[in-house]
């Protein structure tokens, strides 16, 4: 089942915690400490008065299994590294999501590593495009529906060709947005290409 097939889902109460081992204090100090404490309080806050994102209840409804992490958001940093650090995994298994325009016109979405960077002119060979370029930022809520730090490669308003970067292969699971900035859902990067009809490729 795509996640197309699953756009008429049910709201439903969400069930979203920070569950998992923290970061390691000693290394993160006081900022950690703060931000599980945070964390804990967001849980409750989320639980009682907050509704699945829309990314979770075409999961839901599709049937595939994930864990929700929050973290929380910082407006001056929105990158996998801040992410990572408050969700406690490597940031390797943190993956960010760009939306780039080929030069045909057409719009394609590209899932690469936090620390990484995207190759161009291997994505666009990968997209069957002679060149690409990432969209102005500007852009990104009218072609997705998502906002910077909270842009999914789930749900988004069409089912853009997407693809995935291969590492993510390497990894039993992997983090991406929930569709909402300090909300990460993680899945089975098999689970998750399957699921938007996804390719791997050498994106960097």
């Amino acid at each position: 089942m795509t996640w197309k097939a699953c756009l008429d889902s049910i709201f439903k109460p969400r069930q979203g915690s920070c569950e998992g081992s923290p970061p390691n204090p000693v290394r993160f100090g006081r900022k950690q400490r703060s931000a599980d404490a945070l964390c804990a309080v967001n849980s409750l806050v989320w639980g009682f008065f907050m509704s699945k994102t829309n990314v979770m209840r075409l999961l839901n409804a599709a049937g595939i299994s994930y864990t929700v992490r929050e973290y929380p958001v910082d407006e001056s940093d929105h990158t996998a590294r801040h992410a990572a650090i408050y969700l406690g995994i490597p940031e390797e298994q943190v993956f960010k999501t760009l939306v780039l325009q080929g030069s045909s016109g057409k719009y394609f979405v590209c899932c690469i590593p936090g620390p990484s960077e995207l190759d161009l002119k291997k994505t666009a060979k990968i997209a069957g495009e002679k060149s690409a370029a990432l969209i102005y930022m500007k852009d990104l809520k009218p072609i997705t529906g998502y906002i910077r730090g909270g842009c999914s490669p789930i749900g988004m308003k069409k089912q853009y060709s997407t693809f995935i970067d291969e590492t993510a292969q390497l990894f039993e699971s992997i983090s991406v947005s929930a569709g909402e900035r300090g909300v990460q859902v993680i899945l089975d990067p098999l689970d998750l290409a399957r699921f938007i009809s996804a390719q791997f490729g050498d994106l960097t």
